[in-house]
């Protein structure tokens, strides 16, 4: 949704979104979003600057990182982004105030790109199934929430699996 800032009113304008994360261009890697992206958002138009503010909310599904197996999320964030008329540096210096503002170097603004970049902050690198997830043992490859691991404490390789590969893997080159 793109706004033209010439023709917005002076004040707080309300604008209530309601799309899927396709539509917003959102594609986060073995992330899957399982309801669209509500986003209630303001713009305070005040002369010489813009400040948007809003909240978003979504669910999604993704693989737990301790077990692997389909853990499901929500986010729920706020985001504030300032836009200011004016030079970047104005006399040469910064200003510590300006860190936090972006110059409007157009005419319009894209809501669609202040809610991706929101919905991007907000879903977290890592998710786990639930707090006390047990993982994956690096031995037997059970999945510890499930099964009893049959290894001997102190004696799993974690690595030897990949040995095994590799012999496979020049085997069959051999073959060819």
């Amino acid at each position: 949704m793109i706004i033209d800032i010439k023709t917005l009113r002076q004040g707080v304008s309300h604008y209530q979104i309601n799309e899927t994360a396709e539509k917003l261009g959102i594609d986060i890697e073995d992330v899957k979003f399982t309801a669209p992206v509500l986003s209630t958002v303001a713009i305070n138009n005040v002369p010489g600057q813009l400040t948007v503010s809003g909240r978003i909310k979504s669910g999604f599904e993704t693989n737990c990182a301790r077990c692997g197996c389909i853990s499901k999320g929500n986010i729920d964030s706020t985001f504030e982004h300032k836009y200011v008329n004016g030079e970047a540096f104005p006399g040469g210096e910064l200003n510590k105030d300006a860190l936090d503002e972006e110059i409007l170097s157009r005419d319009t603004l894209d809501f669609f790109d202040e809610i991706r970049q929101a919905v991007l902050l907000a879903v977290p690198e890592k998710v786990v199934c639930r707090e006390n997830c047990k993982g994956i043992c690096p031995g037997c490859n059970k999945n510890l929430n499930k099964d009893k691991c049959s290894c001997k404490p102190g004696v799993i390789k974690p690595f030897a699996e990949l040995k095994n590969l590799l012999k496979d893997t020049k085997a069959k080159k051999g073959k060819m």
